[in-house]
Formats: structure tokens, sequence, C-alpha cells
């Protein structure tokens, strides 16, 4: 238990620094407001709840960490939160629609994509 409470406290820190980059870049390029905007807002949220901060928060202490049921949510929360995030970026918030001189094709994620995700 120990060996994996410390790949917790590394997936705790590996966490945190992806979701500070993304809101930081959203904040940056003044998007921050937009992505909790819209029909696909639930989905961004979601990934930021579910996938970011409640994990952060369940891998926080090394009180928790050592706790192999809170260890096991909060590294399954996170591979879901970046696998949400993945699939949000690539299937459901890519919108093609727009002034184009020509008709685009429709994108499907090739299972490379997917496996990396």
């Amino acid at each position: 238990m120990p060996q994996l409470a410390s790949l917790g406290k590394i997936g705790f820190w590996a966490l945190l620094v992806f979701e500070v980059v993304r809101i930081g870049d959203l904040a940056v390029r003044d998007q921050l407001s937009a992505a909790f905007a819209g029909p696909k807002a639930a989905l961004f949220a979601a990934e930021i709840l579910l996938g970011g901060v409640l994990p952060l928060a369940l891998l926080a202490t090394s009180r928790l960490r050592h706790n192999s049921k809170v260890l096991f949510w909060g590294a399954l929360l996170t591979c879901s939160g970046v696998v949400l995030d993945r699939a949000n970026v690539v299937v459901f918030a890519m919108n093609l629609k727009g002034p184009m001189p020509f008709a685009p094709e429709p994108y499907h994620p090739s299972a490379f994509e997917w496996g990396v995700s």
C-alpha cells in the first residue's frame, strides 16, 4: 500500500498541474465563461468536477491515499476525466459548421486516437 499511495501522490500533482494549465489557458484566452455556457457546458462541468476536482480532493491527503478504496476511486475518476476531456474535444464539442468554401467531411477518431486517450 505505501507504494500505491506514493503513486497516488504523483497522480495528485500531475492532475493538479493538468487542471491548472487547462483552466489557466482558458482564463488567459478569456474563454473561461464561454466554456461554462452553451449546450456543451454540462459536459465540461462534469469533466472538471468529476474528473478533476473530486479526484484531487480524494488524493490530496496522505491519510486518504492510504485507503485502498479512496485511492481506487481517485485513480478511476482521474482516468475517466482525461478520457472525457479527449472525448469532449474530439467528439462532442467539435463544431465544423461555419463559413467554409467546401462541405467538411465528417470526422471520426481512429482506433489509435481512442487508444491514446
